[in-house]
């Protein structure tokens, strides 16, 4: 008898210790339940309160909903060291629901540092401990900020497979909202691999349930986004449409959107409306704003034969150009310093416009200017025309070397080892010939008049290039690079018209940001088709495009 009671007090004793759920307030439990609907309260009442005199259990959970308000809150994140305290504590007691969610508060953190590649372990942590759960809202956004950081990473086709895993589980969780932005989110995926109709497609299907739900936000940013898709498209009427009615929607002044709408009737012709909208637009307080106002505007006035405002608008726009970007380069500075010159000689021309000898002297000293200017602009085309005829030589001359010794039978002999060296330590040479022949191109593109406003500051608005803009840009390429396109069409036939300016513009040297500019894509779409070329015409090489293009600037 004595041995069972034993037993059985063991047993008890075994069962206790297997027990051990924490125990959490009933304050907290009660924040944590309305965390989702009110987290602006939740956050303040947290706020208030001292975690320090807490229970290791109810310090845990208080981390926990402070960090999730916060970040519905969109709350700059300063610490990841809080959560994983939270983590320690869920994992030790075996709390595996909160501990999901601290794994994807923790995500949440390492997004807004932009930290991908830790974030998508945070988030795939927190999809496995969630396989068995019923909380679809949880794995929605899981699923749905998996998307996100395959988005970041360029890689589209993945980060749609997790839209549409999180389409899902909002359905599954009655989200309407979460449903509508992952269609618009999937709508993205398609507009960057070019698939406008598919984009499209989806657009709709999010603005409909947009309108349903009265989110005038989520509508304000699908009508924008189907009005850039109609333009695209060239279905201007569509466009407008979209565009007003994300004009609707505008809770504050949108003053880009007045640029977008003001752009559009101007590549309509009509003048008259799209100087209504741009004007408007000059009222914003953002730089980049007016800096496109003040572009178009000068577009405008050149329509209307009017040259003097059209030059009135374009030194606005430089002006606010240059105040976007302080940069300490060389050429920009020149450009500020002839700036200030000529607004000085102007002020001295007002106050002795009369004197007869300064205007005399004034013409003498400019056209000694400019003689001088010429003459040094001529004799540094010379200088780079000899440097690259006397480059391309010996290019050329190290190519037949290499074809003879690749010609030669291989056997296995010292002489013919040797001559193995010789051919790589000529071809090394040949890529530094390569790569110097290329900086002497990429200057003389940075000193040509039209071409140098490729290479302004990060922060520099740059429009993109209507048709006009491009045939002076061929003409302009061609002059500098008259084998380039030619040699790669030939290499690669099936390279759209997109793809080999990107080609052109990247052997150039002009930044991603402004190849999206001028192109009127985002910097990430660039990106995008820089690999997409790399992956189709090199797939086995280990450089950068621009690396693996040099060789065809001398055929």
């Amino acid at each position: 008898m004595a041995k069972y009671i034993l037993n059985f007090i063991l047993l008890i004793i075994t069962l206790s210790a297997c027990n051990d759920t924490p125990h959490y307030s009933e304050e907290l439990l009660r924040l944590e339940s309305k965390v989702g609907e009110a987290p602006d309260s939740v956050f303040c009442t947290l706020d208030s309160i001292n975690s320090e005199m807490m229970t290791e259990a109810d310090r845990a959970l208080f981390i926990n909903i402070k960090t999730e308000a916060a970040d519905k809150l969109y709350k700059e994140h300063t610490t990841d060291s809080l959560i994983a305290e939270a983590r320690t504590f869920f994992e030790k007691h075996n709390d595996m629901t909160r501990l999901a969610k601290a794994w994807y508060l923790t995500g949440r953190i390492h997004s807004d540092w932009e930290k991908w590649a830790m974030a998508t372990e945070d988030f795939l942590k927190a999809k496995e401990l969630t396989e068995n759960s019923t909380d679809f809202s949880l794995r929605g956004r899981i699923a749905d900020h998996l998307g996100l950081v395959n988005w970041h990473n360029y890689l589209y086709p993945e980060a749609r497979a997790y839209y549409r895993e999180a389409y899902g589980y909002y359905q599954q969780a009655h989200d309407t909202i979460g449903i509508t932005y992952i269609l618009k989110q999937i709508g993205e995926t398609y507009m960057a691999n070019y698939q406008a109709d598919s984009a499209i497609l989806m657009y709709k299907q999010a603005l409909s349930l947009a309108e349903l739900v009265g989110n005038s936000n989520i509508m304000e940013g699908i009508h924008h986004r189907l009005g850039y898709m109609y333009r695209k498209k060239g279905d201007y009427e569509q466009a407008l449409f979209h565009l007003y009615s994300g004009l609707k929607y505008s809770t504050e002044k949108p003053y880009a959107l007045y640029n977008n709408i003001g752009n559009l009737y101007l590549q309509m012709n009509r003048l008259d409306s799209a100087r209504f909208y741009l004007e408007q637009a000059l009222e914003s307080s953002s730089l980049p704003t007016l800096c496109l106002a003040n572009s178009y505007l000068a577009e405008l006035a050149q329509k209307e034969g009017n040259p003097g405002k059209a030059y009135a608008y374009q030194k606005k726009y430089e002006e606010l150009a240059d105040s976007l970007d302080r940069s300490n380069q060389m050429e920009d500075i020149v450009r500020l310093q002839q700036e200030q010159e000529t607004k000085e000689i102007t002020k001295e021309h007002k106050s002795l416009i009369r004197t007869k000898n300064f205007i005399i002297l004034g013409l003498m000293g400019l056209t000694a200017f400019f003689v001088g200017l010429a003459y040094r602009q001529q004799h540094k085309k010379q200088y780079y025309q000899r440097e690259i005829k006397k480059l391309t030589e010996t290019i050329r001359e190290n190519e037949a070397s290499i074809r003879k010794l690749q010609e030669q039978p291989n056997q296995y002999s010292g002489k013919n080892i040797q001559e193995m060296k010789s051919k790589e330590q000529i071809e090394q040479e040949n890529l530094q010939l390569l790569e110097k022949f290329n900086a002497l191109n990429r200057e003389q593109c940075r000193r040509h008049s039209f071409l140098k406003k490729l290479y302004g500051g990060k922060k520099d608005i740059l429009p993109a290039f209507e048709k006009k803009e491009w045939k002076l840009y061929e003409d302009a390429f061609i002059s500098i690079y008259p084998m380039f396109t030619e040699s790669l069409k030939k290499s690669f036939p099936k390279l759209s018209e997109q793809e080999i300016r990107i080609c052109q513009l990247s052997v150039m040297g002009v930044k991603t940001s402004k190849v999206a500019d001028v192109l009127l894509l985002q910097a990430d779409t660039v990106s995008s088709y820089k690999q997409k070329i790399k992956k189709s015409c090199f797939p086995t090489a280990n450089k950068t495009l621009e690396e693996l293009l040099l060789p065809f600037i001398v055929n």
